[in-house]
Protein backbone atom coordinates (compact mmCIF):
# COMPACT_ATOMS: atom_id res chain seq x y z
CA UNK A 1 0.00 0.00 0.00
CA UNK A 2 2.63 2.51 1.02
CA UNK A 3 4.97 1.60 -1.84
CA UNK A 4 2.28 2.23 -4.45
CA UNK A 5 1.76 5.74 -3.08
CA UNK A 6 5.47 6.55 -3.22
CA UNK A 7 6.11 6.23 0.52
CA UNK A 8 9.43 4.40 0.73
CA UNK A 9 10.62 4.82 4.34
CA UNK A 10 9.19 1.43 5.38
CA UNK A 11 10.90 -0.27 2.43
CA UNK A 12 14.16 1.50 3.25
CA UNK A 13 13.91 0.22 6.83
CA UNK A 14 13.36 -3.31 5.55
CA UNK A 15 16.33 -2.97 3.20
CA UNK A 16 18.58 -1.51 5.90
CA UNK A 17 17.82 -4.58 8.03
CA UNK A 18 18.47 -6.80 5.00
CA UNK A 19 21.83 -5.06 4.48
CA UNK A 20 22.76 -5.62 8.12
CA UNK A 21 21.96 -9.33 7.81
CA UNK A 22 24.02 -9.54 4.59
CA UNK A 23 26.97 -7.84 6.26
CA UNK A 24 26.83 -10.39 9.09
CA UNK A 25 26.75 -13.34 6.68
CA UNK A 26 23.20 -14.47 7.49
CA UNK A 27 21.88 -16.82 4.79
CA UNK A 28 18.67 -16.02 2.96
CA UNK A 29 17.09 -19.24 4.23
CA UNK A 30 17.88 -18.37 7.85
CA UNK A 31 16.71 -14.78 7.42
CA UNK A 32 13.48 -15.83 5.70
CA UNK A 33 12.79 -18.35 8.46
CA UNK A 34 13.39 -15.72 11.15
CA UNK A 35 11.00 -13.32 9.44
CA UNK A 36 8.35 -16.04 9.16
CA UNK A 37 8.70 -17.02 12.81
CA UNK A 38 8.61 -13.39 13.93
CA UNK A 39 5.54 -12.64 11.88
CA UNK A 40 3.73 -15.68 13.30
CA UNK A 41 4.30 -14.43 16.84
CA UNK A 42 3.70 -10.70 16.22
CA UNK A 43 1.32 -10.88 13.23
CA UNK A 44 2.57 -7.69 11.61
CA UNK A 45 -0.37 -7.67 9.19
CA UNK A 46 -2.88 -8.36 11.97
CA UNK A 47 -3.29 -11.86 10.53
CA UNK A 48 -1.17 -14.73 9.31
CA UNK A 49 0.59 -13.86 6.07
CA UNK A 50 -0.51 -15.69 2.93
CA UNK A 51 2.11 -17.92 1.27
CA UNK A 52 2.32 -15.40 -1.58
CA UNK A 53 3.15 -12.61 0.89
CA UNK A 54 5.90 -14.69 2.47
CA UNK A 55 7.26 -15.51 -0.99
CA UNK A 56 7.26 -11.80 -1.86
CA UNK A 57 9.27 -10.97 1.27
CA UNK A 58 11.77 -13.70 0.40
CA UNK A 59 12.07 -12.27 -3.12
CA UNK A 60 12.72 -8.81 -1.68
CA UNK A 61 15.43 -10.29 0.54
CA UNK A 62 16.99 -12.08 -2.44
CA UNK A 63 16.83 -8.89 -4.50
CA UNK A 64 18.54 -6.93 -1.73
CA UNK A 65 21.25 -9.57 -1.36
CA UNK A 66 21.77 -9.77 -5.14
CA UNK A 67 22.09 -5.97 -5.34
CA UNK A 68 24.63 -5.87 -2.51
CA UNK A 69 26.59 -8.69 -4.14
CA UNK A 70 26.59 -6.88 -7.51
CA UNK A 71 28.03 -3.67 -6.02
CA UNK A 72 30.58 -5.73 -4.05
CA UNK A 73 29.27 -4.54 -0.71
CA UNK A 74 31.51 -5.87 2.09
CA UNK A 75 30.39 -8.51 4.55
CA UNK A 76 32.06 -9.64 7.81
CA UNK A 77 32.06 -13.21 6.56
CA UNK A 78 32.09 -14.17 2.91
CA UNK A 79 28.93 -12.83 1.27
CA UNK A 80 26.02 -15.19 1.88
CA UNK A 81 25.27 -17.78 -0.77
CA UNK A 82 22.17 -17.01 -2.78
CA UNK A 83 20.33 -20.15 -3.84
CA UNK A 84 20.24 -20.35 -7.64
CA UNK A 85 16.46 -20.80 -7.82
CA UNK A 86 15.83 -17.64 -5.80
CA UNK A 87 18.63 -15.64 -7.41
CA UNK A 88 17.55 -16.58 -10.93
CA UNK A 89 14.27 -14.71 -10.52
CA UNK A 90 15.91 -11.40 -9.78
CA UNK A 91 19.36 -11.61 -11.38
CA UNK A 92 18.29 -10.03 -14.68
CA UNK A 93 16.48 -7.23 -12.84
CA UNK A 94 19.45 -6.41 -10.60
CA UNK A 95 21.93 -6.53 -13.48
CA UNK A 96 19.75 -4.05 -15.38
CA UNK A 97 18.70 -1.70 -12.55
CA UNK A 98 22.02 -1.21 -10.72
CA UNK A 99 23.80 0.44 -13.69
CA UNK A 100 20.71 2.59 -14.37
CA UNK A 101 20.66 3.77 -10.74
CA UNK A 102 24.41 4.36 -10.61
CA UNK A 103 24.05 6.48 -13.76
CA UNK A 104 21.66 8.70 -11.79
CA UNK A 105 18.42 8.01 -13.66
CA UNK A 106 15.28 8.54 -11.53
CA UNK A 107 13.22 5.39 -11.02
CA UNK A 108 10.05 7.08 -12.26
CA UNK A 109 11.65 7.59 -15.68
CA UNK A 110 12.62 3.93 -16.15
CA UNK A 111 10.46 2.27 -18.78
CA UNK A 112 9.61 -1.44 -18.65
CA UNK A 113 11.17 -1.76 -22.12
CA UNK A 114 14.56 -0.91 -20.58
CA UNK A 115 14.24 -4.03 -18.45
CA UNK A 116 12.25 -6.42 -20.61
CA UNK A 117 12.89 -6.96 -24.29
CA UNK A 118 10.08 -7.63 -26.76
CA UNK A 119 11.21 -11.26 -27.00
CA UNK A 120 10.63 -11.82 -23.27
CA UNK A 121 7.42 -13.79 -22.91
CA UNK A 122 6.47 -12.53 -19.46
CA UNK A 123 2.90 -12.19 -18.30
CA UNK A 124 1.61 -8.80 -17.16
CA UNK A 125 1.42 -10.15 -13.60
CA UNK A 126 5.06 -11.26 -13.70
CA UNK A 127 6.09 -7.91 -15.20
CA UNK A 128 4.42 -6.10 -12.31
CA UNK A 129 6.13 -8.45 -9.85
CA UNK A 130 9.53 -7.89 -11.50
CA UNK A 131 9.05 -4.11 -11.63
CA UNK A 132 8.54 -4.26 -7.87
CA UNK A 133 11.80 -6.21 -7.62
CA UNK A 134 13.39 -3.45 -9.73
CA UNK A 135 12.15 -0.87 -7.21
CA UNK A 136 13.63 -2.93 -4.36
CA UNK A 137 17.02 -3.12 -6.09
CA UNK A 138 16.92 0.61 -6.87
CA UNK A 139 16.01 1.42 -3.26
CA UNK A 140 18.86 -0.75 -1.91
CA UNK A 141 21.27 1.59 -3.69
CA UNK A 142 19.36 4.50 -2.10
CA UNK A 143 19.91 2.90 1.32
CA UNK A 144 23.65 2.69 0.62
CA UNK A 145 23.62 6.34 -0.52
CA UNK A 146 21.74 7.45 2.59
CA UNK A 147 24.17 5.59 4.83
CA UNK A 148 27.13 7.28 3.15
CA UNK A 149 25.50 10.69 3.45
CA UNK A 150 24.63 10.11 7.09
CA UNK A 151 28.23 9.17 7.88
CA UNK A 152 29.54 11.98 5.65
CA UNK A 153 32.02 9.51 4.15
CA UNK A 154 31.90 10.24 0.44
CA UNK A 155 35.50 9.29 -0.24
CA UNK A 156 35.08 5.80 -1.69
CA UNK A 157 35.48 6.98 -5.27
CA UNK A 158 31.80 6.79 -6.10
CA UNK A 159 31.85 3.21 -7.42
CA UNK A 160 28.88 2.05 -5.38
CA UNK A 161 27.41 5.29 -4.12
CA UNK A 162 26.66 8.44 -6.06
CA UNK A 163 27.54 11.69 -4.35
CA UNK A 164 24.68 14.03 -3.58
CA UNK A 165 24.37 17.40 -1.94
CA UNK A 166 21.02 16.54 -0.34
CA UNK A 167 20.85 15.15 3.15
CA UNK A 168 18.36 12.32 3.67
CA UNK A 169 15.39 13.00 5.91
CA UNK A 170 11.88 11.87 6.64
CA UNK A 171 9.06 12.37 4.17
CA UNK A 172 7.09 14.81 6.28
CA UNK A 173 4.91 17.21 4.31
CA UNK A 174 5.98 20.83 4.67
CA UNK A 175 9.53 20.09 5.82
CA UNK A 176 11.22 20.23 2.43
Amino acid sequence: MQLSSGYVDVLKGFLAATKAAYERGVTLDDLGEEISLYDKSVRTAGRDLAPEELALRRTWLATGYATLRMVNHPAEASPPIIQEATYGKVQMIVETIVPIKLAGKPFQSIEAEEIFSAKDSISQEDRAFLMTAAKVSYMMIEVLNDEKLASRDLTDGGDTVSESSSVPGPSIPGTR
